[in-house]
């Protein structure tokens, strides 16, 4: 029997699925022979051993338990108990119970220190207690401060007054005082009362950047980098790791499109520098990723987050001209196994919810629209006094929004141990996370499990193993408008603007009296069920020989595949018409009188996609660092390689032959309710580039990159770029005369470069033909032809951004005062642009893109930061800033187009409209336009009145309002051109609070929600409109003829400039005695709140963070979110 095209798919994918399992195997194998290395302790300690001896000595015991195990022991001969003779017989039994058994009655004590050694001791006569108080440097208690007997797992903690006291092995320990934000400090342990005073980190000047292909001192950097750790965005009940960075990293803009589960913010470095290509590159440990990787994973794993923003990204050539956003997640430390579990649990709701007419308002409103529009008094689709009496007195006032919608709750749950040995240490993690949504069916979920091994072999040796799988199932209502499925904005508005004169059910029926359809039930009788999977694994191998100092050798294998499942299912669905009573029958009975059938989607069908993306990275590299006297050199070398490869298939059956049953084979056999289309991709890359790293005398400071990039995106000829950078920096806080002259500089550094990048995220189709199926006719018979889809241009080349970059970096007062600024400039030229040329109609195909777009784009970006500490209150204040402004200096325009449309001078997006004069509100105003037509048509009183500016081709007036009066009326747009942030945060005895202020300014929007619906509900700022009797209205009149409230003006201009709290994170760390009463390290519990509050300039009735343009949604749309969740964070 022959198989069917889809089951083929289905088995090529099942077989692949096999062959995935089997590289899972091998490297589960891996993290397998690491776990057996890294737990050694556990296993020596499950050695069994077999002993039969008569009258032998303690010595001669011992001596039989080290040569049947790895145990070694340690002691003083003296405390042997002299002479005395033991009988030992014992079978196949652990040495620790020999051990116990032997010793009992001798005094003897036994303690496992290191991995195999055990230490004897006589009783506990050498064992000491050590107490003192840790304190900073105004002799202030610190708590909280670990205290750990080094080489041992016996450790404190000190209580709110920073004192503390440990039981340690003798006089001679040594002990590890340890505090975030402050120096770890080793001491002798002593018998008398110890004080310990720790030093702050100062500024942070020895903090470890990643900077892209290594890591690099903060004080060193030369380029415009930005990072945070990730514990500041672990407790964010988010999603997605995007949508936590808003406002926390200068130069970084991120802009949420709404509160949907699981949606993703979009991310700009530097903001709209160019019309194509924006988005940065993602980078996690080393390899690049996608932003859905990036998204993918859980906050708790995340180390730090740093953000390349100007040539240093030219490490990453071709795909770094947008920024580089690098991800480190966390690794594994040598020392014990530790235990942290995170948990929290939240709710949620709107920020704001448009607010809309209510029954009564909505019946005058139509009155007056129809009025206004000329309709005859007798005119059955008047409200009558009697409708609206019923209606005034709350009979009816439907809000369906309200009726559909739930309370959306998240949880957030994480599991992860990390731990080692000299030679051997894991981190090893598992979460969970869940995202309920405001409608049923509506709900994103994430597992994820990762695991880092490293491995020490000895000669030079050593290996890194990386393992990160993922799965997000994701369900959402079915929408017969396809496009709105990820955003649910068409079905929100739908359910906002539900008019409020009609009931939705009645007696519990679905009420079908006005529309075509009801949202409640689209979401009870469709769905689209999303599983996406992302298996990641990652194997390192590096050589550091011992012979040959400084130099290192490292080869890296990185595979991923991401697989994305959707099921769509839609059933069709009855609605019920009922009688009607009222003066012109608008008001609905609970009779029914007949059906209908909801018009969205006539059948019933069932939809599968598989999407499959296939990725592998090879890289080998050679490192050389060595200090020759003043000079500090650092030399990479590097050759990398990627390919990636992609499958889409689709399969589509109507008419399904059941309801439960969601699988193709339910589907009808006719051919012509089955439909099947696949599509596949292939894309490669090869790269040799370098850096070198220059230091002399700790103050001079250079750093140069050089990298070659061949990408399949462009045609043989063009594949090559050339991307250099070089930086240099000047520490002059490091010069003997700003010393002297200022001896309160902790660090001031002067900084500049130049980078060239590129970019290649393109059509990959646009330099050769490619066809594709079509349905074509042949003497009125249907065939299949193969169709090309568009002319290829060979000449395609990359797309270049030069980047220019200066900086100063500061701190003042040992870290009291810090901050930076940069000025940058960059320039992004050979753009992708339509091709302009014009063809004739009977070419029958599209011309590919032409290199020839230029955008410029300037500004500067500034951070701040105060530390400090008043008495046992420690805290922060800081702010970031940036500015950003561009300009189309090339854009290929059309002959002869009006010049509010031309780009060229102007900035990437800016807003165009009629200039508005106001709402013509009395006769006098009038008789200003009595001349000016709009359109074919006079003005009239309640329109929006505007300018004459232009005739035909930008002539001189003509008294005719139409699309040639059309101007820039701002050069601001919905991409703001500030972005800043204020993060504060105290902590005092064991409380802690931290607080994210996060804006935009310089942001214009063009409210879309100027409709005046007639089927539909309005905002409710129409309730003041203007008439007659309200001469003073803010809003033109309802209905008018000329229609002047549509189209695009000033008058419907607005400032999108908005201040938002967008975290507030209050803890409270339990004192130590308490957790360690209870066996735990630490307890921390907090209350996590985003998006609490907003102000903003104009827009009141929706959140302005919204996407809102001429043609979006607005206030309609599925809103932002305000979450409040409590947690706990546990250590043991």
């Amino acid at each position: 029997m022959k198989k069917n095209e889809p089951q083929a798919v289905l088995q090529r994918s099942y077989r692949s699925m096999l062959k995935l399992l089997l590289m899972m195997k091998i490297v589960v194998l891996f993290i397998l022979l690491g776990t057996l290395q890294t737990f050694a302790t556990r296993s020596v300690a499950q050695e069994k051993v077999s002993i039969s001896m008569q009258q032998a000595d303690l010595k001669q015991i011992f001596k039989s338990i080290e040569n049947q195990t790895n145990i070694h022991f340690v002691y003083n001969d003296e405390i042997l108990p002299a002479g005395k003779l033991f009988t030992a017989s014992f079978a196949n039994q652990s040495w620790k119970e020999v051990l116990t058994t032997v010793l009992a009655n001798t005094g003897i004590h036994y303690r496992i220190v290191e991995e195999n050694l055990v230490v004897l001791t006589l009783g506990d006569h050498n064992r000491i207690v050590v107490r003192g108080k840790v304190t900073d440097a105004k002799n202030v208690g610190i708590p909280g401060v670990s205290v750990l007997e080094k080489g041992t797992k016996n450790g404190a903690v000190t209580n709110e007054n920073g004192e503390f006291n440990i039981n340690v092995t003798d006089a001679s320990a040594i002990l590890i005082f340890k505090f975030v934000g402050y120096v770890t400090q080793e001491l002798s342990a002593s018998n008398s009362f110890m004080t310990v005073m720790l030093k702050e980190d100062a500024a942070d000047l020895n903090e470890v950047v990643v900077v892209g292909y290594g890591k690099q001192e903060k004080k060193f950097l030369t380029g415009s980098v930005v990072s945070i750790s990730g514990s500041t965005v672990s407790n964010i009940p988010v999603s997605n790791v995007s949508n936590a960075l808003a406002g926390r990293l200068a130069g970084l803009v991120v802009m949420s499109p709404s509160g949907l589960p699981g949606v993703s913010s979009s991310v700009r470095v530097r903001g709209t520098t160019s019309y194509s290509g924006q988005d940065p590159l993602y980078v996690i440990d080393d390899i690049p990723r996608s932003k859905q990787e990036f998204d993918l994973l859980s906050p708790n794993d995340i180390e730090s987050i740093s953000v390349l923003k100007d040539g240093a990204a030219a490490i990453y050539g071709v795909r770094g001209g947008s920024g580089v956003v690098l991800v480190t997640t966390k690794q594994g430390a040598e020392g014990p196994a530790k235990f942290s579990f995170n948990i929290s649990h939240g709710q949620s709701e709107p920020t704001r919810t448009p607010k809309r007419l209510n029954s009564y308002q909505d019946a005058l409103y139509r009155n007056n629209y129809y009025l206004n529009q000329g309709v005859a008094a007798n005119d059955p689709r008047y409200y009558t006094a009697d409708e609206l009496e019923f209606y005034k007195a709350g009979n009816i006032n439907t809000d369906l929004f309200e009726m559909i919608k739930k309370t959306p709750r998240t949880t957030d749950a994480n599991l992860s141990v990390t731990g080692g040995s000299p030679n051997a240490r894991y981190y090893v993690s598992t979460g969970y996370f869940s995202e309920t949504g405001l409608f049923d069916k509506l709900e994103s979920k994430r597992f994820n499990v990762l695991s880092n091994l490293d491995f020490k072999f000895g000669n030079g040796f050593s290996a890194k193993v990386n393992l990160q799988a993922t799965l997000r199932p994701n369900t959402t209502p079915w929408w017969y408008d396809g496009v709105n499925t990820t955003t649910l904005s068409d079905l929100t508005r739908a359910a906002m603007n539900f008019t409020p004169l009609s009931p939705a059910y009645v007696n519990g029926l679905p009420d079908g009296s006005l529309y075509h359809f009801l949202v409640p039930e689209v979401i009870k009788n469709g769905y689209i069920k999303g599983d996406r999977s992302n298996l990641n694994g990652f194997l390192k191998l590096s050589y550091n020989p011992s012979y040959l100092k400084g130099f290192g050798a490292d080869v890296s294998y990185n595979y991923n595949k991401q697989a994305d499942l959707y099921k769509t299912r839609y059933q069709p669905y009855t609605l019920y018409l009922f009688n009607r009573f009222g003066g012109n029958n608008h008001l609905i009975g609970d009779q029914v009188i007949g059906t209908k059938a909801a018009a969205q989607q006539p059948y019933d069908f069932f939809q599968e996609q598989y999407i499959q993306n296939k990725t592998y990275v090879f890289n080998a590299s050679a490192h050389y660092d060595r200090t020759f006297g003043n000079h500090d050199l650092s030399l990479q070398v590097f050759y990398e390689q990627s390919e990636s490869a992609g499958d889409n298939f689709s399969a589509k059956g109507e008419n399904l032959l059941s309801s439960t049953i969601d699988q193709l084979f339910v589907a009808n056999s006719d051919p012509a309710r089955r439909s099947l289309t696949g599509t596949g991709n292939e894309f490669g890359r090869s790269s040799v580039f370098g850096r070198l790293n220059y230091k002399f005398k700790g103050k001079y400071l250079l750093d140069a990159i050089v990298r070659a990039d061949a990408s399949s995106a462009f045609a043989p000829k063009n594949k090559w770029g050339y991307f250099p950078s070089l930086s240099g920096g000047w520490i002059l806080s490091e010069e003997p005369f700003i010393k002297n002259a200022m001896p309160n500089v902790d660090n001031l550094k002067i900084r500049a470069g130049y980078g060239l990048l590129g970019y290649d995220n393109i059509d990959l189709s646009q330099w050769y033909s490619y066809f594709s199926l079509q349905g074509s006719a042949v003497f009125s018979t249907p065939v299949n032809t193969i169709a090309p889809q568009r002319y290829p241009n060979p000449d395609i080349k990359w797309q270049k951004i030069a980047t220019t970059n200066v900086g100063l970096d500061a701190s003042f007062y040992k870290g009291l005062i810090s901050g930076s600024l940069d000025l940058f400039y960059k320039k992004t030229s050979d753009l992708l642009v339509a091709n302009q040329t014009v063809i004739p109609s009977t070419f029958g195909i599209a011309l590919a893109q032409v290199n020839y777009g230029q955008v410029n784009a300037k500004g500067f970006e500034l951070t701040l930061r105060h530390d400090n500490q008043i008495g046992q209150v420690k805290y922060y204040v800081g702010f970031n800033f940036a500015y950003t402004t561009n300009k189309v200096i090339k854009y290929p325009e059309q002959a002869n187009i009006p010049d509010y449309q031309r780009r060229t001078g102007r900035p990437v997006n800016f807003i165009t409209g009629y200039q508005a004069n106001g709402i013509i509100s009395n006769t006098d105003q009038l008789a200003n336009y009595l001349k000016l037509k709009y359109g074919t048509r006079a003005f009239e009183l309640g329109d929006i009145g505007f300018a004459d500016l232009f005739g035909p081709s930008n002539g001189a007036p003509d008294g005719i309002i139409n699309s040639n009066d059309n101007v820039v009326l701002s050069n601001l747009s919905y991409d703001p051109r500030i972005t800043y942030g204020i993060p504060l945060g105290a902590s005092w005895k064991g409380f802690d609070l931290g607080v994210l202020l996060q804006g935009v300014g310089a942001r214009k929007v063009m409210l879309s929600d100027r409709s005046q619906w007639q089927e539909q509900n309005v905002l409710a700022f129409w309730a003041d409109f203007w008439s007659p009797q309200n001469p003073n209205a803010a809003y033109p009149k309802i209905g008018g003829l000329n229609g002047t409230e549509g189209p695009a003006s000033s008058f419907w201009l607005r400032s999108g400039n908005y201040l938002r709290l967008k975290s507030l994170e209050l803890g409270y760390t339990l004192p130590a005695r308490a957790t360690k009463s209870i066996g735990l390290e630490k307890c921390r519990l907090f209350l996590t709140g985003t998006n609490l509050f907003i102000i903003s300039d104009d827009i009141k009735m929706y959140d302005p963070e919204l996407p809102t343009n001429e043609t979006g949604y607005g206030a309609f749309q599925y809103p932002m979110l305000r979450t409040i969740s409590a947690g706990a964070s546990i250590s043991f």
